[in-house]
């Protein structure tokens, strides 16, 4: 959304309707905002950036964040040249390390964590993850960018970047993918549209043409990081940020690793990019990714989406059954 009916392409398109289709209002109707939009990917690149701190060795997932916090803002200063405050939302639960900062999503420890990595480590692991790089795809894909030039500019623009703000823009495809790295032992995979070409033969579909699993970047996380950060991520959907995806009994089942994300668009910063990324880790292989461009504090809608979006992975009878069980049938 915002959609077209694509049977007006089937014949020459009245010019009152194409430019209907273009105006400003109509919210730009034909881009393929999957595949050609570049978003920040806000809170969902936190993950990245711890495993960033672990192959750098700067950071184990028992250091706790070591400096003072004032209303939920840090203000670096002169050891890491940024005199600006860093801000988190909310006050996160417990002992501020790398578990808790990714289950409450808290934007100071991971500024300090690409703090420490710094500028030229946190540039080339984005490269190693994809960033600035081609995916083989069927369709026209956009280029994820780490930066308006071709290096971080300053400390505030790397502490930005650690929590998926700064400079960093990515189509949500990218990012689907890039983060199906975590379930897939640090592998980001090939894209696919279709699993299969077939064709009919009689009653039979014949095969004619099967897409393979392919690897596009093999251990783009390298595997043992992969393992520490996936318990975390299931902390998400049980008590942190996407809490409410657990909501539904059955889907508890499914052990869901999670990761929520807002970045703040627009001049007067009324709108935001609200992300949600799910896998399952038990019962069916199932990934889900979205984005959603919504007024501020409007981007719970996502976990309602993810929600009705697992769910179609499992079978009508666990769906019927989840509905007679809940007092609130899914949305």
């Amino acid at each position: 959304a915002p959609s077209f009916d694509p049977n007006i392409f089937s014949f020459p398109v009245p010019e009152d309707v194409w430019n209907r289709l273009n105006a400003l209002e109509s919210n730009n109707p034909l881009l393929n905002r999957a595949t050609e939009g570049l978003y920040a990917p806000g809170s969902t690149f936190k993950p990245f950036t711890a495993s960033m701190a672990l192959s750098d060795g700067v950071l184990d997932t028992n250091d706790e964040f070591p400096y003072g916090i004032t209303k939920d803002k840090w203000i670096p200063g002169e050891r890491f040249g940024i005199m600006s405050e860093i801000t988190r939302s909310e006050t996160t639960q417990g002992a501020l390390n790398m578990k808790n900062a990714i289950t409450y999503s808290d934007n100071i420890y991971f500024a300090w964590a690409a703090l420490k990595v710094g500028a030229d480590s946190f540039y080339k692991h984005c490269l190693d993850i994809g960033f600035s790089k081609k995916m083989p795809f069927d369709l026209p894909l956009k280029v994820g960018r780490i930066s308006n030039t071709n290096e971080i500019k300053d400390q505030r623009t790397l502490a930005d970047s650690g929590y998926g703000q700064g400079e960093l823009w990515i189509a949500p495809l990218q990012m689907a993918t890039s983060f199906g790295a975590l379930a897939n032992e640090g592998d980001i995979m090939v894209p696919r549209i279709v699993q299969s070409i077939c064709h009919v033969d009689g009653a039979e579909y014949v095969t004619d043409r099967e897409n393979p699993r392919e690897v596009w970047l093999e251990k783009a996380l390298p595997e043992q990081n992969v393992n520490k950060l996936i318990p975390y991520l299931k902390t998400v959907a049980e008590k942190g940020t996407a809490k409410e995806i657990n909501a539904y009994k059955d889907l508890r089942s499914y052990e869901i690793c999670a990761k929520t994300g807002t970045a703040e668009i627009g001049n007067d910063k009324t709108r935001e990019i609200a992300w949600l990324i799910a896998f399952t880790t038990k019962k069916r292989d199932r990934l889900v990714c979205l984005t959603l461009e919504v007024p501020a504090d409007e981007g719970k809608i996502r976990v309602d989406i993810a929600k009705q979006m697992l769910y179609a992975s499992s079978t009508q009878e666990v769906f019927a059954t989840a509905q007679a069980k809940e007092s609130e049938p899914p949305r």
